[in-house]
């Protein structure tokens, strides 16, 4: 099973005009490749993000998520499908009709920030699909940031991202850190940083 995740550059369309045109665009891919995504809902991950879901009817490791985290105004669109081709085919065509970052952008984005956005990192994770030397470095530099948000930033990314050479850091900024609820993201970053096979 393979997933991919485009993050979306619109934050000013409605959520209802995004995912009907969402499910327009996975249902134009699925008919031409003999799937059927059905539309089940929105529902609520534990950190409070709204996730709109379809599931594929002949397969349900099959799925389309847009999801759209307020807090940090990040809305993105992940993609599981069985077969390889697909994926890249859905995703190419949900890319050339959504306007969306590029991992390029977004690492500039970071560097020219200087990871001040709470929600840079976090963007960049969720698009990455393998171990980037700068990506670590950028994250490590942002957890040892005076502002909390960037701080908390960088422990989402480290916990999507799930890198073990990020440990070190991770528990040198859980040892600083004074906000509970980015002590908290730490934690869970470091667990899922200790699983990781990189």
């Amino acid at each position: 099973m393979s997933w991919k995740t485009i993050v979306l550059k619109d934050q000013s369309t409605s959520i209802a005009t995004l995912r009907k045109e969402i499910d327009y665009l996975i249902a134009d891919v699925g008919t031409d490749n003999g799937l059927i995504f059905d539309y089940e809902g929105q529902r609520r991950d534990p950190s409070g993000v709204a996730i709109e879901h379809w599931g594929e009817v002949s397969d349900v490791n099959n799925s389309v998520q847009f999801a759209v985290d307020q807090d940090l105004g990040v809305r993105y669109v992940s993609v599981s499908l069985s077969r390889e081709d697909l994926l890249a085919q859905l995703m190419n065509y949900l890319s050339e009709h959504l306007e969306v970052y590029t991992i390029e952008e977004l690492k500039h984005h970071a560097r020219e920030m200087g990871t001040d956005s709470q929600a840079t990192l976090f963007r960049l994770a969720l698009v990455l699909g393998e171990f980037d030397p700068e990506v670590c470095d950028l994250i490590r530099s942002a957890l040892r940031s005076p502002q909390v948000t960037v701080r908390n930033g960088a422990a989402r990314a480290a916990a999507l991202l799930r890198w073990q050479d990020l440990s070190q850091a991770l528990h040198e900024a859980l040892a600083q850190e004074q906000d509970a609820e980015t002590a908290r993201i730490l934690e869970l970053a470091i667990r899922a940083c200790s699983r990781d096979v990189t």
